[in-house]
């Protein structure tokens, strides 16, 4: 019976995570044609001051990522969920495209 239920478990998470990964990759799809990283560095550019450090600049970046998905999506995200992905858009704008 336990190794039923363990069997049932894993098989419920493995679909969640299949979900989730559709999720995400719809979510980046529509973010990355959407937003540019100008774009979200013009929406910050009222809260953001000189004497910003890089620190305080990329939380101010992850806040707008955020707020611009839950403005367009207006469901309920798990909160590791949302981390993850803003993370990840903000390491493909920010990070990856450094030139």
């Amino acid at each position: 019976v336990l190794g039923r239920r363990s069997l049932r478990h894993s098989q419920e998470l493995k679909i969640q995570s299949q979900k989730d990964r559709s999720l995400a990759n719809e979510l980046v799809e529509w973010f990355i044609t959407t937003y540019s990283r100008d774009q979200i560095d013009h929406q910050i550019d009222a809260i953001t001051t000189l004497g910003d450090t890089p620190e305080i600049l990329c939380l101010k970046r992850l806040d707008m990522i955020r707020i611009l998905i839950t403005r367009e999506y207006s469901r309920s995200f798990d909160e590791e969920f949302l981390d993850q992905l803003c993370e990840d858009l903000y390491n493909m704008l920010f990070e990856e495209n450094l030139a």
